[in-house]
This record gives C-alpha cells, structure tokens and sequence, in this order.
C-alpha cells in the first residue's frame, strides 16, 4: 500500500491568500499540516500507537492525544 499524500492549493476565505493542504492518497481525508497528516496516516493506515500510558497501557498516536487520555480518564489518579 502506497501510503504517501498529495499537496494541494486552496483558497482561504478569510484573507483570499493561498493555503497548503495534503490529501491523503489511501481515504482522501484532507489535513492542513503535514504533522497532522502524519500522525492520520501513522494511526489510520498503519496502526502506529508510539505512546503507552503508565496507568492503563492504553495506547496512543500522539504525545498531545496521550496527555488528553491522561487527563480525561486518570485526572482523579494523578491529583492523590
């Protein structure tokens, strides 16, 4: 599977200046960084969950989606 995206212009409504976004060749999901497209396709396409918590093993794509894990589910944990 070729798992690689496509850049594209687009128009931005608020200041009529050209904006970048990739295309996703696999779903064709649209994302407006390359850090973003990456993480998609590392946790959409590849199954790539890098980031384990202490707590509960859960897995995660992302540094930023495990501190939110962490906050929502062991928020009660962490403050005893």
């Amino acid at each position: 599977t070729d798992l690689t995206a496509s850049w594209g212009d687009q128009l931005s409504i608020s200041n009529n200046t050209p904006m970048m976004h990739l295309t996703c060749l696999e779903c064709g999901i649209n994302k407006n960084n390359s850090e973003d497209m990456e993480v998609h396709l590392k946790r959409e396409h590849l199954n790539w969950l890098p980031f384990q918590c202490p707590i509960c093993l859960s897995e995660r794509a992302s540094d930023a989606e495990m501190r939110e894990h962490l906050h929502s589910s062991h928020r009660k944990n962490m403050n005893k």
